[in-house]
């Protein structure tokens, strides 16, 4: 259950009501939606947002990690939030090969891959500290292998990526990337 989710609480929200200015202000603009954006587009998105931190030559994420599509009009930072309602920090790892491989075996795991990067070499991946720590436990690294991005938590950084993106936003695998669902 999410704050999105639960049964109405009104002492929850007494209490609440004295932030209304607050959470008003944090709830910034981010751009008006022509039209409905789906979960696979919101994906997409994320992954490229991904795609741009330094170093990344495969984002990975889980298609399951989004929870909800933005319909068309005003995308807020708190629609963006139903969606994607993570805030872990972004990190990177090095994988080989194989660990690679170990990845796409995890259902719902999707990449978007830098163009050029052969099938035998290592490549630093970019995604969740929560999505790596699973990778972590499921391949037996130990928690070293992990380097933080120094990027706020991955919600923080996604409503960034979409406040600064040209407008209108648009929802397409960028050039020199491939859109990669292992095992298909």
């Amino acid at each position: 259950m999410t704050a999105n989710t639960a049964t109405r609480d009104d002492q929850v929200i007494e209490e609440i009501a004295q932030y209304t200015e607050e959470i008003e202000a944090a709830d910034i603009f981010i751009a008006n939606l022509p039209d409905n954006v789906s979960e696979e587009d919101i994906l997409i998105s994320y992954l490229t947002a991904l795609s741009q931190l330094p170093d990344t030559e495969v984002a990975v994420y889980s298609r399951n990690s989004v929870r909800t599509s933005w319909p068309a009009g005003r995308l807020t930072a708190s629609r963006v939030f139903n969606s994607l309602p993570w805030t872990t920090a972004l990190v990177q790892m090095t994988l080989t090969p194989d660990q690679l491989r170990q990845l796409g075996e995890i259902g719902g795991v999707v990449f978007l891959r830098k163009d050029g990067i052969t099938a035998d070499a290592s490549v630093t991946i970019t995604t969740s500290r929560f999505f790596a720590s699973v990778l972590s436990e499921r391949l037996g690294l130990p928690a070293e292998v992990m380097r933080d991005t120094a990027k706020p938590s991955e919600f923080d950084y996604f409503v960034q990526y979409l406040t600064a993106s040209p407008k209108p936003l648009t929802f397409a695998v960028p050039a020199g990337w491939g859109f990669v669902t292992p095992g298909s």
